[in-house]
Order: C-alpha cells, then structure tokens, then sequence
C-alpha cells in the first residue's frame, strides 16, 4: 500500500487497553489518551467493549459502546456475538477509509477473550494490514501479585489473534511502586512474569494519583483535563470552578487540583511517546 501524503487522511491507528481483572486502570488510561488528544489536536473516536457506560458518558458522542448478549440470546442466535460487535466494526472500517485514532475501551472477565475471539473470526488482523492501519494493545497492570501473573498469557492471547499488535506493558502505580520486599509474592510475580518483558516490549509508567483526589470530580461526570486544565492562580472563574465542584474550603480545592495537574501531567508524559496523533507509531519500538 502506498503511504498517504502528508496532505491526505492521518495514518489509521488502534489504541486499546486489556486487563483480565477490573479496577487496574484500563479505562483511566483510555481517558487519559482521549484527554490528550483533544489538548494536542489528534482526531478520535473511541469504542467501549464494556457493561458500563462510563466512557460514553464521559464523552458524548464519540465513544460507542459494544455489550456482549446474554447466554441465552447466544444459544437461539449462533452470530449473536458477532452481530454485537457491530459498533466497533463500523468504527474500525471508518477510521481505514478515513484515517486517524480510535481507542478501544475494553472490560473485564469476558470481555478481553470476546473482542480477540472476535478479531480472529472476523479476520480484522488482515484488515488492518491491507489498509495499512497499526494495533496497540496497552497490557495495564498494578503491582498486585495476581495482576502481574496476568500479563504474559494475555499478551500471547493478543498476538495469538493480532500478531502484529504491537505490545506496550502499562505500570499502573495506583496501588503502590514496582518495588517490592525481597521475599513476597510480588517480588516473585514480578521477577517471573514482568522482568522477562521489559526488555521485549514497549513499557510505561501510570503514577498513581493520592487516594480520595479524584472523588468529587468523578462524581461529576467530570473529565481529567476539564479539572487539571484549570488556571486557579490567575483566573478566578476557576477557582470558583474548583471550589464548587470540590465543595470544600478554598485551600483543599487548590491543594486538590494541584494533585490532579501533576497526576494528569505524568500520565501525559508517559503516553505521550506512544499516543500522537498524525504517525503510524508514536515513538520508537521494537
């Protein structure tokens, strides 16, 4: 395929985030990467494989959402699954004709194994490589003994339906640093399972942001940026913005958005080399 001039449609390009378990921080770092689309100027439209709606919520209009039917609408309907699947393969032709990012959401439990059982049967792999359109998988982990052990086979399920993925290991510190006592079971989890990756991969860092900081803005329905984006110490408004969103004294709200801005700016900075709107591939990789 021939490469699009620089006055042609932006490169095609898939950004998704897996993890077998919830609450390790697959759909932040999809936010996180809408957020820094719209500061940077990179068109996008996202897809939510998930029973929540928070996403599509959070982002009107540009996040479809795709949920798997029920175990009985799969037993009268052997394409139920495929069928449901619908919103996200329109998506994905949309941005081959069309160019630029779409980020895929995907949810817990069943919902990795059903989007790759989906790629594989529906051969998207060989859609993306006739139209020229790149697949990042981010494999998000905290630094939780089980969730590491995670990694590994979900990165073979992965390339097992996408072999030209390409992987990006994400450490979400939420939970705590990747360092960990000499004799514990992290320490082992981390040696077998994550240590032998580095090296292969594409790793980020995702620090982790003070427990209790985000709560009143998630409540909300508040996007990342719409709160670290603020200016408090020379625009009033918002500071106001701040202190009624907070709903606490002046002093918390400032000590709170700051927290914020530095968490949102190293979550940036980490998928700033990896997520950039007009290349094929942000950064360098393997």
């Amino acid at each position: 395929m021939s490469k699009k001039s620089s006055s042609g449609p932006l490169p095609a390009a898939i950004y998704a985030s897996f993890g077998l378990k919830s609450a390790v921080g697959k759909s932040t770092l999809i936010r996180c990467a809408a957020d820094l689309l719209d500061a940077t100027g990179g068109p996008w439209r996202g897809v939510s494989v998930d029973r929540s709606d928070r996403l599509p919520s959070r982002y009107p209009g540009r996040f479809a959402q795709v949920q798997l039917p029920t175990d009985r609408d799969g037993r009268l309907d052997s394409y139920a699954r495929t069928r449901a699947f619908a919103p996200l393969d329109g998506e994905i032709e949309r941005v081959a004709e069309q160019g630029g990012i779409l980020l895929l959401d995907i949810g817990s439990g069943e919902y990795p194994g059903a989007v790759l059982e989906h790629a594989a049967r529906a051969r998207i792999g060989a859609l993306f490589k006739r139209s020229g359109m790149s697949f990042t998988a981010f494999i998000v982990t905290t630094a939780d003994a089980v969730m590491m052990t995670d990694v590994p086979r979900l990165i073979n399920a992965v390339l097992e339906a996408l072999p030209d993925a390409r992987i990006v290991v994400a450490l979400n510190e939420k939970s705590g640093t990747f360092r960990f006592p000499e004799i514990s079971e992290a320490q082992k989890s981390w040696t077998r399972d994550i240590e032998p990756l580095l090296g292969k991969y594409a790793t980020i860092t995702i620090p982790a942001m003070a427990a209790g900081t985000w709560e009143p803005y998630e409540d909300q329905g508040l996007r990342f940026s719409e709160v670290a984006l603020l200016d408090p110490e020379t625009n009033l408004a918002d500071e106001k913005k701040l202190i009624m969103w907070a709903r606490e004294t002046r002093g918390l709200a400032i000590a709170r958005h700051g927290d914020v801005a530095e968490w949102l700016h190293g979550a940036w900075q980490a998928l700033a080399s990896i997520v950039q709107p007009g290349t094929k591939h942000g950064g360098d990789h393997d």
